[in-house]
C-alpha cells in the first residue's frame, strides 16, 4: 500500500517536491548541475522511481479529470496570456517563417518515422494506438509539456504507452539540449558560417529584459486573485466551448455528408477541442491589458544593482 494515497496530500506532496527541485536549482552551487540535468527531467523522474518504491500511488483521482479538467486548461492560459505576442511579431516574417519550418520539421519527422516503422515492422510489432503516442511526443516537442499532456487526453492516448512516450521524451529531449547547451560558445561562429543575422533576435531578447526590469512588481493579493479568475474562468469556459463543439460534430457527422467522411469525432475529443479554443483565446488575450498579469511576481530583485 502506497504512504501517499490522499489526493490532496498527495498534490501537497507532490507541489512540494516540484517547489523544492525548481527551488535547489536557484543555489549557486548547484547551477551547474542543474544547466545539463534541467529541474523537469527529476519532475518527470522523481515521481516514477517514488512510485516505484511505493510511496506514491500509480493510480489516483488526483492524476485524472482534477489534473486535466481544472489544472491544465488553466496552465495553459496563463502561459499564453502574459506572452509578448505582439513584440515577437515585429521580429518580422523571417522568425515565423523559421518557427513554422521548425513546427513542420517535427510534425513531418512524427508522421515520416511512424510510417517508416510501421511499414518495416512485422505486424503487430507496434502496440494498439502508437500514432497517439507518436503525436503526443512531437506536441511536447513544439509546445512543451503541457501541450504533450493536452494531445494525450484529446486522443485517449493509453496511460502506459503515455508513460513510456514520457521516459522517451526526457532522455532524447534533455540529451539534444545538453549537445545545443555545450555548442552555446560556437554561436556566433556558426551563425558567421550559416551568414545569419542574429541581432533581431538579440535586440527582441534585449527589449524584453529591459521591459520586465521596468514593469516587474512583487505579487500582491489581488494579482493572485486575478490570475486564478483569468486561468481557471478562461479554461473552464474553452472546456464548455469545446465539448458544445464536439456534440455538433457528432450530430453532424449522424446526419452524413462532409462531416462523416471527415470523421472529426475520432481524432479530437470535446477536452481536445476545448484545448484548442483555450489556445488561441490565451493568445487573443495576450493582446490586451491583461498581458502584464505576467509581471506580477518578479518583483523581489528589480531594484539589484546591475551586473
Amino acid at each position: 500500500m502506497p504512504l501517499i494515497e490522499s489526493p490532496a496530500l498527495l498534490f501537497a506532496f507532490l507541489a512540494s517536491m516540484v517547489a523544492g527541485i525548481f527551488g535547489l536549482a536557484t543555489l549557486p552551487g548547484l547551477r551547474i548541475f542543474f544547466r545539463y540535468f534541467p529541474p523537469l527531467i527529476w519532475c518527470y523522474f522523481l515521481p516514477m522511481i517514488l512510485s516505484s518504491l511505493d510511496v506514491i500511488p500509480n493510480r489516483s483521482p488526483l492524476y485524472g479529470e482534477f489534473m486535466l479538467e481544472v489544472v491544465l486548461p488553466f496552465i495553459v492560459v496563463l502561459l499564453l496570456v502574459p506572452t509578448d505576442t505582439a513584440a515577437i511579431a515585429r521580429v518580422g516574417p523571417q522568425a515565423v517563417v523559421v518557427m513554422l519550418i521548425g513546427t513542420a520539421g517535427i510534425v513531418a519527422g512524427a508522421v515520416g518515422s511512424f510510417a517508416f516503422f510501421q511499414a518495416v515492422l512485422p505486424e503487430g510489432t507496434l502496440p494498439e494506438g502508437m500514432w497517439k503516442a507518436v503525436a503526443s511526443l512531437s506536441g511536447s516537442w513544439i509546445g512543451g509539456s503541457p501541450n504533450m499532456a493536452a494531445i494525450k487526453a484529446s486522443l485517449n492516448l493509453d496511460e502506459t504507452l503515455f508513460g513510456k512516450i514520457v521516459v522517451i521524451d526526457t532522455v532524447c529531449g534533455y540529451s539534444w539540449l545538453a549537445v545545443l547547451i555545450a555548442l552555446a560558445p560556437l554561436q556566433g561562429r556558426v551563425d558567421r558560417m550559416m551568414k545569419a543575422d542574429a541581432s533581431l533576435v538579440g535586440d527582441l531578447s534585449g527589449r524584453l529584459a529591459r521591459r520586465q526590469a521596468e514593469r516587474c512588481r512583487p505579487l500582491t493579493l489581488p494579482d493572485f486573485i486575478l490570475m486564478l479568475a483569468v486561468g481557471m474562468g478562461v479554461g473552464q469556459v474553452c472546456l464548455l466551448l469545446g465539448r458544445g463543439l464536439s456534440d455538433r460534430i457528432a450530430t453532424a457527422e449522424a446526419a452524413g455528408g462532409l462531416m462523416h467522411a471527415l470523421r472529426l469525432s475520432q481524432v479530437l475529443s470535446g477536452f481536445g477541442w476545448g484545448m484548442l479554443i483555450a489556445t488561441v483565446a490565451g493568445v487573443a488575450l495576450s493582446f490586451t491589458r491583461l498581458q502584464r498579469i505576467g509581471d506580477a511576481g518578479d518583483g523581489g530583485d528589480q531594484h539589484a544593482p546591475s551586473e
